[in-house]
């Protein structure tokens, strides 16, 4: 059977047959490798496995039969492993898969062959599954960056998207009110992501935020949003914000990784840096999209509102 074929088929089966995340890395694996000049017991035989969605012993079958080399061999391994973490992330009830893009699962396989370390699988795992169910969500650009960029570079980026906040489309990494110094960040720490291709070091950039006499949405994570409205008496109708923006591929990893800033500490930041501002929490009761329902606490009182987050 040609490999196209395989592809194929496996698509075609792909919500009957095996786990769904590892069933397009079998697809992957068989187009890479079954369509080589492999014997057809030895290339029946890794079909099976691959359908069965055994990657590692698929791979073991084929390096014994001396159709991939031990290259090939830890590739494979790394990159089922990493197929068998982003499996685990499935929700229980999944909808029907999109087609994919296999030349971008093609080139996430020769990305991520030579990554062994396990939290950085988790990293690519993540990748992988967010693709996979959302194929376009992550460019081939971002991928090339996350190649390149070491556990201790990833470890510092976390660090940095734990205290960064996402206004509108944008993601920012805030630069007032002493968050940076607070969170043991320091701008040679922003000039090792610029170099890494995740956030922008341009000192001074600023972003103007429209504030009006009723609460407006600021930002939101999964159960808080975050509010801001003009101080009775106050003229400006303009919050700046001073921040080092996260570049493209820096805002996807950004979803990957995720965020623990601490919403109400950056409201009391806020709060003390822009005293002409009156800020406020939200706890999110339904959100659909980017229609966000939200009850706006102000001591024991609770109003419900909603809005859209641009």
């Amino acid at each position: 059977m040609a490999s196209f074929d395989i592809v194929g088929f496996i698509r075609n089966n792909i919500s009957t047959i095996a786990p769904s995340v590892q069933f397009v890395a079998g697809a992957v694996v068989s187009a890479m490798f079954l369509r080589k000049k492999t014997s057809i017991e030895t290339g029946t035989k890794a079909f099976e496995k691959i359908k069965a969605a055994k990657l590692g012993e698929a791979a073991e079958m084929l390096l014994d039969s001396g159709r991939i080399t031990y290259t090939e061999f830890w590739k494979m391994k790394n990159y089922a492993e990493i197929a068998r973490k982003a499996d685990d992330l499935k929700a229980e009830q999944e909808e029907e898969l999109s087609p994919q893009d296999f030349d971008w699962h093609t080139r996430f396989y020769e990305a991520c062959g030579n990554i062994s370390d396990e939290e950085m699988q988790e990293i690519w795992a993540s990748v992988l599954y967010g693709e996979i169910t959302n194929p376009g969500s992550y460019s081939l650009r971002t991928l090339e960056s996350l190649r390149n960029i070491s556990k201790e570079e990833a470890i510092l980026f976390k660090k940095v998207c734990d205290c960064s906040v996402q206004i509108g489309r944008l993601v920012l990494l805030p630069c007032f009110g002493g968050i940076m110094e607070k969170n043991g960040i320091s701008y040679g720490d922003v000039i090792k992501l610029d170099d890494c291709g995740l956030l922008k070091s341009d000192v001074g950039m600023s972003i103007d935020v429209s504030v009006h006499n009723k609460y407006s949405l600021l930002s939101a994570d999964d159960k808080y949003v975050l509010l801001v409205k003009k101080r009775d008496g106050n003229s400006k109708n303009r919050l700046e914000l001073r921040h080092y923006l996260f570049s493209a591929t820096g805002k996807e990893l950004y979803t990957v990784v995720g965020s623990d800033t601490n919403i109400e500490e950056l409201c009391k930041t806020l709060q003390n840096e822009f005293q002409d501002f009156v800020f406020a929490l939200g706890q999110i009761v339904n959100r659909n999209g980017d229609q966000i329902t939200y009850a706006i606490i102000t001591g024991s009182v609770s109003i419900v509102e909603g809005q859209k987050l641009e």
